[in-house]
């Protein structure tokens, strides 16, 4: 299957990257996310499931890899795989919004007390 393909061959591992902080990840539109996949890619139902829900909640996103811990101060690296349910926000919007909130998850002390620096 073409979808499968296309985002399974951006699978990173570990001995890839020099770190085991990689996740699979959805980010909305508004840049909220949830992880996906939980230690493996997600099945081609995962992510079927998830675009079907995005459209349900009337929402819309993209598949990415995130590279190291959201809950630290340090870059975290997100690299977009695939839209999912048709965003008609552009992704640089979305990642400035998920930016904008993590930042203020790490500056209000929501998990971490160390600001993002």
């Amino acid at each position: 299957m073409q979808i499968q393909i296309a985002y399974l061959s951006q699978k990173l591992y570990a001995s890839e990257v020099g770190t085991n902080d990689s996740s699979w990840i959805i980010i909305t539109v508004n840049g909220e996310h949830v992880g996906l996949g939980r230690n493996s890619d997600p099945s081609v139902d995962e992510v079927a499931a998830a675009e079907f829900a995005l459209v349900k909640a009337g929402s819309a996103g993209w598949l990415a890899v995130m590279r190291g811990k959201y809950y630290t101060s340090k870059i975290v690296e997100i690299m977009k795989v695939r839209e999912l349910a048709s965003p008609r926000a552009s992704w640089e919007y979305a990642l400035a919004s998920f930016n904008t909130r993590r930042a203020a998850v790490l500056n209000h002390g929501l998990k971490h007390k160390t600001p993002l620096v």
